[in-house]
């Protein structure tokens, strides 16, 4: 759904074949997106849109020479209808 809201393209999260985590191990699960944002209930107050997300964790750090963790993360923008 984010990707038709904002025209940015579907990535998967838990990306087994291309995170250098996974590289020359054995897999034996597929790559799908797990990226879940849970929001409260605010009804009957309107609920916040979604302005942007990006993923993040993806690059090898030169320093360490480790990624952030099995899965990529997600950072997501919301505007609350009471913000202007």
């Amino acid at each position: 759904m984010t990707n038709e809201v904002l025209g940015i393209k579907e990535e998967m999260t838990l990306d087994l074949l291309n995170n250098p985590r996974w590289k020359g191990k054995s897999i034996t699960d597929i790559s799908e997106r797990v990226d879940l944002i849970f929001i409260h209930d605010c009804y009957p107050w309107l609920y916040p849109s979604l302005v942007d997300f990006k993923y993040f964790g993806k690059p090898i750090d030169k320093e360490s020479v480790l990624c952030a963790s099995d899965h990529y993360g997600v950072f997501a923008e919301l505007q609350m209808p009471y913000e202007e």
